[in-house]
């Protein structure tokens, strides 16, 4: 088993693989210390409503914040801009059109505002750095923790307005 530390990684070695209780015993271990800041970030999020939202990635990229994978969560939060984005602008989701057009056009025919617009280019520009960044390191610290939850709430509110509850 392997866990991050910083930059480097360090192998954890399991004395005994023969028994399985030692082994569970190291896994829950590792599980448990992580547990305080998976629930610290699951109780910083506000619920999320919407209506007739289609089947968008925004329940993934909420799941890998909370368990810490920024990085994906950064990119699940990109893919489900683009997704809602193509979705509310009727674009077949296997065409392939930039983001850049897709946030032009929802801005164009008013389903974004000017607020909206500048986070929805902010999310693009995220999503594109852990996207394609190669060097980029999904390792917990507070200011890829503090971007990620950024980039997560600039989606949910657009989510929200894009697919608005209805009782609202």
């Amino acid at each position: 088993m392997f866990e991050r530390k910083g930059a480097k990684m360090r192998q954890i070695q399991i004395s005994d693989q023969k028994n399985a209780d030692k082994t569970k015993d190291i896994f829950m271990n590792a599980f448990n210390a992580k547990l305080p800041k998976r629930v610290e970030r699951s109780l910083s999020l506000p619920a999320t409503y919407t209506s007739n939202a289609p089947r968008i990635n925004l329940g993934e990229a909420t799941e890998c914040f909370i368990h810490g994978f920024f990085n994906a969560s950064i990119s699940l939060s990109r893919t489900t801009l683009e997704q809602a984005l193509k979705h509310k602008l009727n674009i077949d989701e296997k065409e392939i059109v930039s983001m850049n057009c897709l946030i032009k056009l929802a801005t164009a025919q008013k389903l974004l505002n000017n607020n909206l617009e500048k986070e929805a280019i902010k999310i693009q520009k995220w999503g594109n750095i852990y996207i394609h960044d190669k060097k980029k390191n999904d390792i917990e610290n507070y200011e890829q923790e503090s971007r990620t939850k950024e980039v997560l709430l600039s989606v949910k509110k657009i989510i929200e307005t894009l697919y608005p509850h209805e009782g609202d």
